[in-house]
C-alpha cells in the first residue's frame, strides 16, 4: 500500500535521500553547505542519477538566513525567490522571478514594513526585480495592517478598498468587523462558533467537529471531522446540500480517512463503500481505496518533523479517481519559497506546472485557484498550500494540527492550547511577523535562523558573586552571594556585617572575602518584563527600569513568604539574578568577563535575599 525508503551518508550518518510515492525512480537527494547542516540543494533524480528537477538555497554568510531559493526543471528556472533583511533579520523584501509568474503579473517584488514590535504593517507589491528601485505599483495586491499594543488587528486594507476595521473584546476576540460588516460569536472556551458565513461546533478537547453554511445552496457541503488520541484529524466527511429536499443529504459526497507518520500525512483514503455501486458493499465496510499518497523529506528545521513538515512535502501520487488503474496515476513534485509555502507543483511526466500559488503574508491566495488558466489544472485539487498545511477550501481554513488558521482574519480560530506560554495574545498568528516566521503545528512560532548577538551594549550593569565564604572552618563556596549593580543603583548588595556576626555560623558571614564580577550585555531577543517593548528596541534605561521593577516585585514576594515562613528553598539571590537577566533582555557577556578578584564586599548570604534596592 505504501513504501518509503530513507538513505543516510555512511560517513557521518547524515540524512541523504528518500524514495517514495510520487518521486522519480532515483528519489530525492540532499546536499549540504560544507561544514554545516544547512541544506544547499535538493535534487530529484532518475534511476541513472540524472537531475530532473532541483531546489537550491543560498544563505547570508554570517546569519544563515535564506537569501534565495531557486527551483528548476532541468535547466529552466521555474521560480526564484530572492530575499533581503534588515539588521534585526526581519525580511524586508522578496523578488519573484521565473516562468511560474508569466501567466499572472510577471517578475515582481514585495516590500515589507514593520512597527516597533516587529509586527508586519505593510506588504506592497511592484513590478521589477530591484527592491531599491521598484517599478510600477501593483496596487490591488497591496496590504496594510494596524494593531493594538497586544497584537489585535485594528484595521486591514487591501488595494484601494476601504479598510476593514475590527472591534476587540477583553479576551482578544473579534466580536465584529466593519467594511465588511460581520459579527462573530465564541463559546466559553474561546472557540469561534459563528461568523458571517458558517456555524462551527467544537468537541470537549476544543477540536473542530463541524462546519455548517448558514445559508446553504447548491454546491455547499456540511463538514464533519474526527480525531485520534494524539489530536490528529483522521476523518473528514462532506454531506452535500439537497435543494429538492431543502436539507443536507444523508449520503456523503466525500469521506476521507487520513493516515499519518507523526504529523505528516501519508495517505488519503476513500471511506465510502462503493464496490457494488449501491453503497453497501459485500461486507458493509468502507473500501478505503487510496486517493493520494504523499512522500516527505526534510522540513525547514532540517529534520523530518521539527517544523511540522513545513517545506518538507516532496511529492504526491494521485490515483486520479481510478485506484485500481495505476497507469493513469498523477505524480507531482512540490516546489517552495523560503517559508515552506507551496509555490508550484511540477508534473513528473514532463515538468509542466499544473498548480501555481502566490500567497499574501497571512496565507490568502493572491490568485484564484479556480482560475485554471492562471493556476493550472491541479491547483484546486491539491490541498497542501500555505505553509505546507492542509486547506479545507470549503471553509477557507488551514489545518495545522492543534488549531485552524483563518488566513483572511490572519489569526487562529481558537485559543492557544499552551496558553500564554505561546504568547500573551492567544489568537495571534506568529506574533504578526508572518514574512519571516512559521508555526509548526498551531502552538509556537518556528523562527528562521537567528542573527548573531549585537556588539556588547555597555549599560554599566555588572553581576557580582562571592565564590568564597568560609564558615566555621568548612570549605569555601557553601553559600556565597550574588548581586547586581548599575552605576549608582543595585540590588542585593550586602551591607557590612556587624563585628559580632563575623565568623558566626548562624549568620554565615566572613569579612574580606573575594569578589568576582562580570558584565552583561543587552540581547535582541524577547521582550521587556511587563512592558510591550521588544529587546531589540529597548535602551539601557529600559533595562535598568526593568531591573528595578522586578527587584521590587521579588521583594514583595520575599517579605510576604518570610512573614508566613513559607519561602521555597530556591528563593535566593542566584535564582533572582538569572531570572532578572532573562526578563530584562540581558545576557552574561563572555567577551567582557572581568577576570579579577577584588576584596571589597562582605558576605551575608542568607540575610539579604531580595531585600536591598539602592537607587
Amino acid at each position: 500500500m505504501y513504501d518509503t525508503t530513507y538513505g543516510y551518508d555512511p560517513a557521518n550518518g547524515r540524512f541523504q535521500s528518500v524514495a517514495g510515492p510520487g518521486l522519480p525512480d532515483g528519489g530525492a537527494v540532499y546536499y549540504y553547505v560544507p561544514d554545516s547542516d544547512l541544506i544547499d540543494r535538493l535534487e530529484f533524480q532518475d534511476d541513472q542519477g540524472a537531475v530532473l528537477a532541483s531546489a537550491t538555497r543560498s544563505y547570508e554568510p554570517r546569519r544563515d538566513v535564506i537569501t534565495a531559493v531557486e527551483n528548476n526543471w532541468d535547466t529552466t528556472t521555474v521560480s526564484r525567490y530572492a530575499y533581503d533583511y534588515d539588521a534585526l533579520a526581519r525580511r524586508t523584501s522578496v523578488v519573484r522571478t521565473g516562468e511560474a509568474f508569466a501567466n499572472t503579473v510577471g517578475d515582481h517584488l514585495d516590500l515589507y514594513g514593520y512597527n516597533a514590535r516587529n509586527e508586519l504593517t505593510s506588504a506592497t507589491v511592484f513590478e521589477g526585480t530591484d527592491p531599491t528601485v521598484p517599478g510600477t505599483a501593483i496596487t490591488d495586491r497591496n496590504r496594510m495592517y494596524d494593531y493594538d499594543p497586544i497584537g489585535n488587528r485594528q484595521s486591514y486594507a487591501q488595494g484601494a478598498a476601504a479598510p476593514t476595521t475590527y472591534t476587540t473584546n477583553n479576551v482578544n476576540q473579534y466580536p465584529a468587523t466593519a467594511d465588511p460588516a460581520e459579527s462573530f460569536l465564541y463559546d466559553k472556551d474561546g472557540n469561534l462558533t459563528e461568523d458571517g458565513d458558517f456555524l462551527y461546533s467544537w468537541d470537549f478537547e476544543n477540536r473542530l467537529e463541524s462546519v455548517v453554511p448558514k445559508s446553504p445552496g447548491p454546491g455547499d457541503v456540511l463538514l464533519m471531522f474526527e480525531y485520534d488520541y494524539e489530536m490528529r484529524r483522521v476523518r473528514k466527511v462532506a454531506y452535500p446540500w439537497d435543494d429538492a429536499l431543502g436539507d443536507w443529504s444523508t449520503t456523503p459526497s466525500q469521506d476521507i480517512r487520513f493516515v499519518y507518520d507523526g504529523w505528516n500525512l501519508l495517505l488519503e483514503l476513500d471511506g465510502r463503500d462503493l464496490t457494488d455501486g449501491a453503497g453497501g458493499g459485500p461486507d458493509g465496510q468502507p473500501d478505503n481505496a487510496i486517493i493520494r499518497k504523499y512522500t516527505w523529506g526534510l522540513d525547514l528545521s532540517g529534520t523530518l518533523h521539527g517544523a511540522g513538515g513545513i517545506g518538507g512535502l516532496l511529492s504526491v501520487e494521485d490515483a486520479n479517481a481510478t485506484p485500481t488503474i495505476p497507469s493513469d496515476d498523477l505524480r507531482y513534485l512540490y516546489l517552495y519559497d523560503a517559508n515552506g509555502n507551496v509555490g508550484q507543483l511540477a508534473d513528473l511526466a514532463d515538468g509542466s506546472l499544473d498548480a501555481t500559488y502566490e500567497f499574501a503574508p497571512f496565507g490568502t491566495n493572491m490568485i484564484d485557484p479556480e482560475n485554471a488558466s492562471q493556476t493550472g489544472p491541479y491547483a484546486s485539487t491539491n490541498r497542501f498550500r500555505f505553509s505546507t498545511k492542509y486547506l479545507d477550501a470549503e471553509a477557507g481554513w488551514s489545518y495545522y494540527g492543534y488549531r485552524y488558521l483563518d488566513s483572511l482574519m490572519g489569526r487562529w480560530t481558537s485559543r492557544d492550547p499552551i496558553e500564554e506560554r505561546g504568547g500573551e495574545n492567544l489568537y495571534v498568528f506568529v506574533q504578526n511577523a508572518a514574512p519571516g516566521y512559521v508555526d509548526s503545528n498551531g502552538l509556537v512560532p518556528f523562527p528562521p535562523p537567528r542573527p548573531p548577538l549585537p556588539p556588547h551594549t555597555d549599560c554599566g550593569i555588572e553581576i557580582h558573586q562571592s565564590p568564597l565564604c568560609l564558615i566555621g572552618g568548612l570549605g569555601g563556596g557553601r553559600w556565597g552571594h550574588t548581586w547586581i549593580t548599575w552605576g549608582s543603583g543595585g540590588w542585593g548588595e550586602t551591607s557590612e556585617c556587624p563585628d559580632n556576626y563575623i565568623n558566626d555560623p548562624k549568620h554565615q558571614c566572613q569579612k574580606d572575602f573575594v569578589n568576582n564580577k562580570w558584565a552583561v550585555r543587552k540581547t535582541l531577543y524577547g521582550s521587556i518584563f511587563d512592558r510591550m517593548k521588544t529587546c531589540a528596541n529597548a535602551d539601557c534605561e529600559d533595562v535598568k527600569s526593568c531591573l528595578r521593577r522586578y527587584a521590587r516585585l521579588m521583594n514583595e514576594h520575599f517579605h510576604l513568604c518570610a512573614l508566613l515562613d513559607s519561602c521555597p528553598n530556591n528563593y535566593h539571590c542566584r535564582v533572582f539574578y538569572k531570572e532578572a537577566l532573562n526578563k530584562c533582555c540581558l545576557q552574561r557577556s563572555t567577551l567582557f568577563f572581568v577576570d579579577i578578584f577584588v576584596p571589597i564586599r562582605y558576605c551575608c548570604s542568607r540575610c539579604s535575599q531580595g531585600r536591598d534596592i539602592r537607587e
